[in-house]
């Protein structure tokens, strides 16, 4: 039987380009359904998501989310698909499930789980959360096989739901970048992610910028709020932000998502990666989740792909063997001190780039090959 997969995703283009290369190696057709037309604006930067042998279907704006799953199991149950990855389900669920129930005996079917805390959790107290928690009671019958993208998360989610397979992949495999150039100016911070308070603690920005302003009198920054802040919060952050910004300090914003080619230059070439994440956040559906532990925020799939020094709080810890990455903050003014330290002594941060691309650099399709195959039975 020849072997097929087909892939949905929903918004998480980001969590594709390590899965894609991956299933290349072991499928001959692929077909990848795609609920936004970002999602392929934004793989198709990369060589592996541009392959004959992948289809690629989006949905047309002008159709409903309904039909478009509908779209996609009869493909599933019409063309001889032997593996189904959900590698996203942010929508419908109850309908989902409820196709799903009719072919999963028959293909070989993988869930990827970004919020383990959402997944497992019942709630009782709407008709949609009613739905969805019954859909979530079939869907831990049905799926036993489980991708998640922190490497904390397997054993984690082995623990509330007992007899999955589970199996840490990134979301993007690590790709050298040139090291950042330290006596360049200005000194680049860059905030990546999406400008909003629920997961990510951007109100501490304000209070960061004016104690560096203090302490760095004469030095030349630029600071680049990598999402877009074209938002009501983001609005508000920038108001703050422009109310004590010295002269010797810039600010780079954007007033819509941000395209995968701009989002990788920044990055890129950040003299430091500042991601003011919550170590105790909520999910999109307001489920507590712990950052690390029981919930993957797209950041971790950067940290691996770019090798770039990260400043995060206290408290969040993805893997020992990730460590050298990162530089830890407890508050506002311990988080200026670090960037004050980096800022006026630059080399002892230069000093420590190569030791950061040789831990990322093993973060390759070799490491996770096998995992891969023991997550698609194959």
């Amino acid at each position: 039987m020849q072997k097929k997969l087909l892939i949905y995703e929903t918004t998480h283009y980001e969590t594709l380009p390590a899965l894609v290369e991956l299933a290349l190696e072991q499928f001959e057709l692929i077909s990848i359904y795609a609920d936004s037309a970002d999602v392929f604006d934004s793989c198709r930067h990369f060589t592996v998501c541009q392959s004959s042998k992948i289809k690629w279907i989006t949905k047309p704006a002008s159709t409903f989310n309904r039909a478009f799953i509908g779209q996609i199991f009869k493909d599933l149950s019409g063309n001889n698909y032997s593996h189904f990855f959900i590698n996203s389900l942010d929508h419908n669920l109850y309908y989902f499930t409820q196709k799903l129930s009719g072919i999963y005996r028959n293909i070989h079917t993988v869930l990827n789980v970004h919020t383990i805390h959402d997944y497992t959790s019942s709630r009782y107290n709407s008709i949609l959360n009613v739905s969805e928690s019954l859909a979530k009671k079939k869907l831990h019958r049905i799926i036993k096989n489980c991708r998640v993208l922190a490497p904390a998360m397997p054993a984690y989610l082995k623990s509330r739901l007992p007899g999955l397979t589970v199996e840490y992949i990134p979301g993007m495999f690590y790709q050298y970048f040139p090291k950042p150039d330290y006596s360049k100016t200005p000194f680049r911070i860059v905030v990546p992610g999406t400008v909003e308070g629920k997961r990510r603690e951007y109100d501490i920005i304000p209070t960061v910028v004016n104690l560096l302003a203090k302490n760095n009198q004469g030095k030349q920054i630029e600071l680049v709020i990598l999402g877009n802040s074209n938002t009501a919060f983001g609005k508000k952050l920038e108001k703050e932000i422009r109310e004590i910004l010295p002269s010797n300090i810039s600010l780079i914003l954007f007033d819509k998502d941000v395209a995968y080619d701009t989002y990788s230059k920044y990055y890129a070439s950040a003299h430091l990666i500042w991601a003011p994440v919550k170590l105790n956040m909520e999910s999109i559906r307001g489920v507590p989740e712990i950052n690390g532990l029981s919930n993957s925020a797209g950041l971790i799939v950067d940290f691996v792909h770019y090798g770039h020094p990260t400043l995060i709080p206290e408290g969040i810890n993805f893997n020992d063997k990730l460590d050298p990455l990162f530089l830890r903050y407890t508050g506002p003014k311990n988080a200026a001190d670090k960037i004050s330290a980096i800022i006026q002594t630059p080399h002892v941060l230069a000093s420590q780039q190569d030791n950061i691309q040789s831990v990322c650099s093993a973060y390759t399709a070799d490491k996770f090959r096998e995992a891969f195959k023991t997550l698609m039975n194959l």
